[in-house]
């Protein structure tokens, strides 16, 4: 009689091994989108506030010499 291939692999453990691999993939992705997601949240807000330090420290042009306003 011929050997049942699937019957090897499942006795060979690598069967286990991808079922435990599979496994812990699923349980860390969320995990992985969640810490994605708070890298995007931190750089947008540092993104924020470098812009923000950067307008106060540049010089403020309110009116024009001859006092006609600009903005």
């Amino acid at each position: 009689m011929a050997a049942n291939p699937f019957a090897d692999f499942v006795s060979s453990g690598m069967f286990l091994d991808m079922v435990i691999g599979m496994a812990m993939g699923m349980a860390a992705s969320p995990l992985l989108m969640k810490g994605i997601r708070t890298l995007r949240h931190r750089r947008k807000i540092d993104k924020l506030f470098h812009e923000i330090a950067q307008r106060r420290n540049a010089p403020q042009f309110d009116s024009m010499p001859n006092g006609s306003d600009i903005f």
